[in-house]
């Protein structure tokens, strides 16, 4: 099983702590930088819970303080389909023009009336 999939299954905001500190130490790639790590992490955690149902999807983001990181957070409410699929389009464009995704998407969210 992933570490996402595994992440699906905390239920508290301790179990997040300690599965995000299990984690970090047990990865040692990439940046140098552990807050920078712990962002990606939890951008990640966020980005996977967006794939399951709104209740697990706002359960993740309140136990690993994070938000989607296109959709924005699942406190506001599901999103309608077109929206969420206008979001990705965003991002997805972006990147395949090598632009910033993050501001491809604030700027998307801001034009679809999208809270973050």
């Amino acid at each position: 099983m992933s570490e996402t999939q595994d992440a699906m299954k905390v239920q508290t905001v301790e179990e997040a702590d300690a599965f995000l500190k299990k984690i970090l130490a047990e990865n040692h790639v990439g940046t140098k930088d552990w807050t920078e790590k712990e962002r990606i992490l939890r951008s990640n955690i966020a980005y996977f819970a967006g794939y399951y149902d709104q209740e697990t999807r706002e359960r993740i983001e309140r136990v690993f303080k994070t938000a989607h990181p296109v959709f924005g957070s699942a406190a506001n409410g599901p999103l309608d389909p077109m929206v969420a699929f206008r979001l990705g389009e965003a991002a997805g464009t972006a990147m395949r023009k090598g632009r910033s995704i993050e501001k491809a998407v604030r700027s998307a969210r801001k034009r679809l009336g999208v809270k973050p």
